[in-house]
Formats: structure tokens, sequence, C-alpha cells
């Protein structure tokens, strides 16, 4: 496709979503990609090493722009806003939060859907960990994570019946090592997993309680999420902070349908396209414009 003044549009990436309203939110980006620029490489070679928290963004974090273009119910566009796309890492002193916030907020719902009415705490016994992990780095968090998943096996086949559960991963102030706080779907026998889970390598202190308000433990369980970004540092490069199981019912992600970008740009007023042109081409600061009133805001 060619502008107005005959010049090749760059290639757009394209995506949207339906609001319950009927008005309609278009992201346009001149990327393909918002991952890190450049190779996973150094990425690769810190892996084990312990992870920080800069002091400033990556250079990479809202390097590249994206625009917004908002319709109202009468199908016309009426405001465009470019912003920049943020690097989503926990190192980032300006994506970490954001990011918990999304968190928090992505546990909560899935408790709920879920049912997760259990809450459940294993630990480590510091005598029992191997010395492949005792380094200078910090590698309990790796030898939970291991024997969490043998530990997993071994209540699948137990309880023979699918499991849900969520976990988030956080570190004891005194002695460092890693601890799991869970959220399961039924209760589990305390003794038999008690004496597997010692006998693979945990320590024996392990707590199991009903909850009595799923909305209210999910809200203090997510709580969990801030401590551990708060304590990034005792995390090493590629190692799991939560998760969440297979078998969890998740939210439902908006649809995203197909558009026609040459359909697109015709419909777009003269101002708008010389906007999202310019800001593709050169996303340099966050701008916005609005030509008329939100349909919504008629309406009153």
């Amino acid at each position: 496709m060619k502008s107005p003044m005959g010049e090749k549009m760059p290639e757009f990436v394209k995506s949207g979503s339906a609001t319950p309203r009927d008005s309609e939110v278009l992201c346009l980006t001149n990327i393909r990609t918002i991952q890190q620029d450049g190779s996973n490489k150094p990425r690769k070679n810190n892996y084990g090493k312990p992870a920080r928290i800069f002091s400033s963004p990556p250079h990479f974090c809202k390097k590249h722009h994206v625009v917004l273009l908002k319709k109202d119910r009468s199908n016309t566009f009426y405001s465009a806003q470019s912003f920049g796309i943020s690097c989503n890492m926990w190192s980032c002193p300006v994506c970490r939060m954001s990011k918990t916030k999304k968190l928090r907020w992505l546990l909560i719902q899935v408790i709920k859907l879920n049912n997760l009415n259990h809450t459940f705490t294993i630990t480590l016994d510091p005598s029992k960990i191997p010395s492949k992990y005792l380094t200078k780095y910090n590698s309990s968090g790796h030898y939970l994570s291991f024997l969490f998943n043998r530990f997993m096996t071994y209540l699948r086949r137990l309880m023979k019946r699918p499991i849900k559960y969520v976990w988030v991963k956080e570190f004891q102030q005194k002695t460092g090592n890693a601890h799991l706080h869970l959220m399961f779907n039924m209760y589990l026998p305390i003794n038999p997993i008690r004496n597997y889970w010692s006998k693979i390598g945990g320590g024996v202190q392990m707590e199991i309680e009903q909850v009595r308000s799923i909305e209210g433990s999910a809200v203090y369980f997510s709580k969990y999420v801030t401590d551990m970004a708060n304590s990034i540092e005792n995390f090493t490069v590629g190692e799991k902070h939560y998760s969440i199981s297979r078998s969890c019912i998740k939210p439902v992600k908006k649809y995203i349908p197909k558009i026609d970008i040459d359909d697109l740009f015709r419909q777009l007023p003269i101002d708008i396209f010389f906007l999202v042109y310019n800001l593709l081409l050169n996303p340099s600061t966050d701008e916005e414009i609005i030509l008329a009133p939100h349909q919504e805001e008629l309406d009153i």
C-alpha cells in the first residue's frame, strides 16, 4: 500500500479487541516482535547467575511504539494514541511493578475460576540440599523445582484424578532457602505426602489448610507475588517465579478479529492517517489526537 504522498507504506502487524459496548480498539505497530533486540546468546550465558534489578530501564524498553486507534459505535475513528512497548522484564525498574499487578490479577482470577480452596506450603531441609546446588549463586530454587516435579507425579498417582494448582516461589529471609506457596483444588492427606516429600529430599515442615473464603484467600495469596517481585535478587536468571497448572481454567482472552489494512487506511481521517504514519516511522514521543468526543459521552 502507498501513502497519499506516493511513498510505500511499512508493513504493519495488526490486532484489535471488541469491547462490550461495540466500540473497537485497533493496535498498529511496524515491528513483528516486541522481544529484546538481537540474539538470545547473552541471556543464555547468564543462566544460573543471580538476577538483578537494573538502575534504569534497558535500552529496548519502550524503544518501539504502537498506535491505538479507537472508533465508536457509528464506526467512525475518533482517537489515535501512541505509546512505547514495555520490555516486561522483572529486572526493569519500570515494568516490574506493572508486571506484578498483572500477575496478581491473573492469579486471583485463576484461583476463583478453579475453586482452589486449600493452601499448601512446602519447604526444604538445608541438610539435604546437594552440594552442586550450594554454589556461590543460591540455586536452592532450582532444586526445589526439581523436587516439586517428582512430588506432583506422586500426587497424581495417589489421588488418581486431575489436580489443579498454582504456586509462587519465595525465599526465607534468614536462611535464604526457597519454599513454595501453593493453592490446590482438593484436600491432600498430610501424612503420606509429608513422608514422601521428606523421603525425596524435602523438609518436614508442611502446612495444609482449607480456606474459608476463596476470594479473600486469592487476594491474600497474590501478595506473595509482590514479595517475590521485591526479592528478585534471590532468583537466578532463567528460574521460574510462579506456575499455573495446565489443568486450570484461565481467563478468556479477548478475540482479535482479522483486519484489512487497505480498507482501514481508507477509513482513517487525514489527521489520524499522517499521525499513524509518522509515529510508526519515527517513534520518538508519546502523542495523542482526539477528533471528536466518544460516542458514549455524547449519549449522556
